[in-house]
């Protein structure tokens, strides 16, 4: 497994603290399998709320872009990966919600099989924070799927866990059809 990381602005816990923090959240992840650059927050101006944009990209051996994008746009594979609930759709308008209900939001842009493109919002967003957006985009690499994520907006109260949540058990799953 791969992963790439990169936020895009100062955490204010320094380069060398967000790279050790990056290193003590990633444990059980092989080190040869990943490279995990810094994240990044954005603060456009003072007196304005704090929001993140992360950014990462992974490599799930063994499976198609269409395998991974089935995952996320069917409903009973989603909550078989994560282990919650999921209601989810392939259709761009339509609602979806994941984690029992905790993030709800909409599909914006959907291309079978190739990108998917969708407003968050979970339980720990104040009323007056907008929505953030996610984006990922499936590609076909020698033996997997490159899968290139953008999720920006987020407010401060968002917990990133796409690698625990997501990576880990995409990559367990299609393990046994990796060569």
């Amino acid at each position: 497994m791969k992963i790439r990381n990169s936020p895009t602005a100062g955490t204010g816990r320094g380069r060398d603290g967000l790279r050790q923090e990056v290193r003590e959240n990633r444990q059980g992840v092989s080190p040869h399998d990943r490279e995990q650059e810094d994240g990044v927050d954005t603060q456009p101006d003072q007196g304005r709320m704090k929001l993140r944009t992360i950014v990462q990209a992974i490599t799930i051996r063994g499976a198609t872009p269409e395998d991974i994008f089935e995952v996320f746009t069917d409903s009973r594979k989603h909550s078989q990966l994560i282990g919650a609930r999921v209601k989810t759709s392939r259709k761009a308008g339509a609602a979806f919600s994941a984690f029992d209900g905790f993030v709800t939001g909409r599909n914006l842009k959907i291309v079978p099989n190739r990108l998917l493109v969708q407003s968050w919002r979970g339980s720990v967003w104040k009323k007056q924070d907008l929505d953030s957006v996610l984006i990922l985009h499936f590609s076909n690499v020698n033996g997997g799927t490159l899968i290139q994520m953008v999720h920006a907006g987020l407010p401060p109260a968002f917990e990133e866990r796409w690698n625990e949540l997501y990576w880990q058990p995409l990559t367990l799953r299609f393990a046994k059809r990796s060569p």
